[in-house]
């Protein structure tokens, strides 16, 4: 094994965070134009309600197998940074189809239309992982930025972990 045993917790959080700010950000540095004075606050106040246990969960299932087989070797700037797009890839997919079960999509439109969160948050980033796919297939930039922020996440976790030891003997 190339990197100590708990390594992998730690590496999971740490992507999970990173990914929910790769999301929450954009947000805040470029508000719609009526947005409120508490914008910001607002943001990040449901984000890490709402979004940092989702990104926690999706981390650990989609990213955290991934991270587990990427931690048994040394890895090299260009392996983090293609499985990096992997994990984006793989919820891009999922949540794809997902979108396609017409009942699943449905009851999840309802209830954020219920709740008021359409209105909210009027450009759909990679924390609407229900409708972006739809959405921004046609368009392609969010789709690309969810995937930066990936390969980002993946950099950064290279950066901090290292490229690993070689097992000895």
């Amino acid at each position: 094994m190339a990197y100590p045993k708990g390594t992998w917790w730690k590496a999971s959080l740490l992507a999970a965070t990173l990914g929910w700010l790769g999301a929450v950000l954009p947000m805040i540095a470029f508000p719609p134009p009526d947005a409120s004075e508490n914008w910001a606050t607002m943001v990040l106040f449901s984000g890490a309600i709402f979004g940092l246990p989702i990104a926690i969960v999706a981390t650990f299932f989609v990213g955290g197998p991934i991270l587990w087989v990427l931690l048994q070797k040394l890895v090299s700037w260009l392996r983090a940074a293609s499985l990096g797009a992997l994990v984006p890839a793989i919820m891009i997919l999922m949540a794809g189809l997902l979108s396609w079960y017409p009942d699943f999509y449905a009851s999840v439109r309802e209830a954020r239309e219920a709740a008021g969160l359409f209105e909210a948050v009027p450009r759909v980033l990679a924390t609407d992982v229900f409708v972006w796919p739809r959405v921004s297939i046609s368009d392609g930039v969010e789709l690309a930025l969810f995937i930066a922020v990936g390969v980002g996440t993946a950099l950064a976790l290279r950066a901090v972990l290292g490229p690993g030891h070689a097992p000895s003997g």
